[in-house]
């Protein structure tokens, strides 16, 4: 009730927000991308007249190079407690949920084109359309990466086509038509590395 004596934690939280989203430029090489997206706050409690005694904040913290995620995140530690030591705040920090970077393996890759070339030379695509090499990386999180930073490996996605809802979309259902397709796909990925392993 006197806030003139409290040590309130609503110009730090306000601080943080606003330095995080910022980060990225401070530690990402020019032709390397990372993001930091703040996805939950809250401060203190609905009680009026008080001054709030905690905060929290949650952030996503993404890159395509495993090293720039790093530093990313070293930077993001290390400016909150000194966010935090300015305005006099005891705070905690606690990552979940850290994937790797998903980076294709060039033999992997190459095993995927040639499942879709020998799929397209039969005729038989089963509505698959084409084959895109993606110029950037998505930006969401997959924990593919994991399989990737041990195994050689490639990631794949099958279109729904653009008007279907993306992934996690409240209006998101599975196209069906999209099974057919992948388990031929799938056949033919397994066709390719059979082929390499009888050489």
């Amino acid at each position: 009730a006197h806030p003139e004596k409290a040590r309130s934690p609503s110009t730090a939280l306000a601080t943080l927000i606003h330095t995080l989203e910022q980060l990225p430029r401070s530690v990402t090489p020019f032709d390397h991308a990372a993001l930091v997206t703040i996805i939950h706050a809250q401060l203190g409690e609905k009680a009026f007249g008080t001054t709030p005694g905690h905060a929290e904040l949650n952030a996503t913290l993404r890159a395509h190079d495993p090293a720039v995620l790093k530093a990313l995140g070293d930077k993001a530690v290390a400016m909150t407690h000194a966010i935090a030591k300015t305005w006099g705040l005891e705070i905690e920090t606690a990552w979940t949920e850290v994937f790797e970077p998903a980076v294709n393996h060039p033999d992997s890759f190459s095993v995927l084109e040639q499942a879709w070339n020998s799929l397209e030379q039969s005729g038989d695509t089963r509505g698959l359309s084409k084959f895109i090499k993606m110029e950037k990386p998505f930006s969401w999180s997959e924990d593919f990466g994991r399989f990737t930073h041990v195994f050689p490996g490639a990631m794949f996605g099958l279109g729904a086509g653009e008007d279907t809802p993306p992934l996690h979309d409240e209006y998101y259902d599975f196209p069906d038509d999209l099974i057919e397709p992948a388990v031929a796909y799938f056949g033919a990925i397994m066709d390719v590395i059979q082929n390499k392993t009888l050489d």
